[in-house]
């Protein structure tokens, strides 16, 4: 009799022994909980995590957004990798302020789609609307510094020390750059930029100073991970919002704000776009404040045009891609859902204050950089109906690219048409959507020099060597496409040369140029407004 009391004793310890060390962790445990959790998780066969152990249903209808949550604040303290089970469906809500998920570890999201539901979202004061789903985020913290006032163009050496590689974000809050004209315009954005620094603080040679600062308010450093941290996998469904067709931002998407990223073999749809309208989205895929990013494989949803909005000619619009204020992005293979010709859809792609951007084999429906792009590199793509649109420094190389838009480049006239350096397009096609004309132009850049933008102005240098035209399609009075633009209807030409002037290059290189209708192709409509440059032929 003793024992089998001792045995049944002893058979009780072990359970209790054993149910401890195993339990797994549930979305309710609490931060103080979850901190102390142990590197072992529920299945310890596996070296990764899963949502299901955490409570994700993945039914379609559930609310997972806690559940995977959890699941990644476990994975990020532990740094293990997560895996979602594929075929499961994983719905998200309205998430509360402050709430998003940092994604700090290798993620697998194959086979599993993410249904966001955005309809009973409201645009108040919590701006929930406003932040990611998801934060590819570092286990780095930024650093701020306000003691460098004075940076030239000519700086080799930004006058800190991070004491690690670091993407370095300048800004002087008292200057403003990008002042829009237009339907459109505004006040500009501070001045600004980012460049690559080493630990010693000496500038990268591929990030050079762009502009000249004299009382700079700010610099952060935001630390370069060694690590390469790869995001794979997933579709993911957005059921749009419903608010009001106003330029309120919507987010709600993956946010890239890390360093040294791969994103590969993801899909982003929507669902329930139409005439009735709602508030634009700022990017799915958007990458801020980072270096050294690539999207592979990608596949993304153009987002339809809405009507005017308040009474103005000016239609509501979203993107699914935007880089912002980052260096070294690299897009492959990507493409979209919706054809990239179809004229009621917004232009998939959008940058701002980036530099060394890379696209190659992609096809999308628009390449756009509003307030400046530093060297573009792009290789194999074919762009539809918005075509190429940007304005910015430095090299854009065009290389074996179709582009079926009106203009093969449209520098953006609400900017001032500026670039101020050197476009190269070797080896490409222009297919014209529409018919062309007898003003037809193949690049298009208009300023009239009445408003200063905050910058000089400059038209750049072009250098064509290899370029197919098909002008099959033109109306009767058409007699070959203008290359260079009527860049204004002014004839007082020597006042260009002022405050708001308009700067041409010293040579523009035109060379092997086809014209399938077998004319021949114009220069300038207006000689006298390239008075003083070279045309090689």
């Amino acid at each position: 009799m003793k024992k089998q009391i001792l045995f049944t004793l002893c058979f009780l310890i072990f359970s209790l022994i054993f149910f401890s060390c195993t339990k797994s962790p549930t979305p309710e445990t609490s931060e103080t909980e979850s901190s102390s959790i142990q590197t072992e998780i529920p299945n310890t066969e596996e070296k990764f995590v899963r949502y299901r152990d955490f409570g994700a249903v993945g039914d379609g209808q559930t609310d997972d957004f806690s559940a995977i949550l959890e699941a990644h604040r476990y994975a990020n303290q532990n740094k293990l990798p997560v895996k979602a089970e594929s075929g499961a469906v994983y719905y998200i809500g309205n998430t509360s302020i402050g709430n998003y998920i940092d994604i700090m570890t290798d993620t697998d999201w194959t086979g599993a789609t993410f249904i966001i539901d955005d309809r009973n979202l409201v645009v108040d004061q919590t701006k929930n609307y406003t932040q990611p789903i998801f934060r590819i985020a570092s286990f780095s913290e930024p650093e701020v510094i306000h003691d460098i006032k004075a940076l030239s163009p000519y700086a080799k050496n930004i006058g800190y020390a991070p004491g690690v590689k670091c993407l370095a974000f300048i800004e002087d809050k008292n200057s403003r750059i990008f002042i829009r004209t237009g339907i459109n315009a505004g006040k500009g954005d501070t001045k600004r930029e980012v460049i690559l620094v080493d630990e010693n603080g000496n500038i990268d040679e591929s990030t050079p100073l762009t502009w000249s600062y004299i009382n700079i308010s700010s610099i952060t450093f935001y630390p370069v991970d060694e690590n390469l941290l790869t995001i794979c996998g997933g579709t993911f469904h957005t059921i749009v919002n419903h608010q009001p067709k106003e330029y309120t931002y919507f987010a709600r998407n993956i946010s890239v704000e890390r360093s040294h990223v791969v994103l590969e073999n993801i899909t982003h749809t929507t669902e329930g776009e139409n005439d009735e309208g709602g508030a634009p989205y700022t990017g799915f895929v958007l990458i801020k404040n980072s270096t050294d990013v690539t999207v592979k494989n990608c596949v993304f949803t153009p987002h339809y045009i809405y009507g005017d909005i308040k009474g103005k000619q000016s239609p509501t619009y979203g993107y699914d891609i935007n880089v912002h204020q980052s260096n070294n992005i690299r897009f492959i293979g990507c493409t979209q859902t919706i054809s990239i010709d179809d004229t009621e859809y917004w232009g998939v792609f959008t940058c701002n204050f980036a530099r060394n951007i890379f696209l190659e084999d992609c096809q999308l429906s628009r390449f756009d950089a509003h307030r400046g792009v530093y060297n573009v590199t792009i290789k194999n793509c074919t762009f539809g109906h918005q075509g190429m649109r940007f304005t910015g420094f430095g090299l854009f190389t065009v290389e074996n690219t179709t582009v079926r838009s009106n203009n093969f480049i449209f520098l953006r006239n609400d900017y001032g048409s500026t670039f101020d350096g050197k476009i190269v397009i070797k080896n490409c096609v222009f297919e014209p959507q529409n018919q062309l004309h007898s003003k037809s132009e193949l690049i298009r850049a208009r300023n009239d020099c009445n408003h200063y933008y905050g910058y000089l102005s400059h038209f750049p240098e072009i250098e064509i060597d290899g370029l197919i035209i098909n002008d099959l399609n033109a109306t009767s009075g058409y007699r070959g496409i203008y290359i260079l633009p009527t860049y204004t209807e002014r004839t007082d030409y020597q006042n260009f040369y002022t405050r708001n002037g308009y700067f041409l290059p010293e040579k523009i290189t035109l060379k092997n140029i086809l014209m399938q209708s077998g004319k021949r192709y114009q220069i300038y409509q207006k000689a006298e407004l390239y008075f003083d440059m070279e045309i090689i032929e």
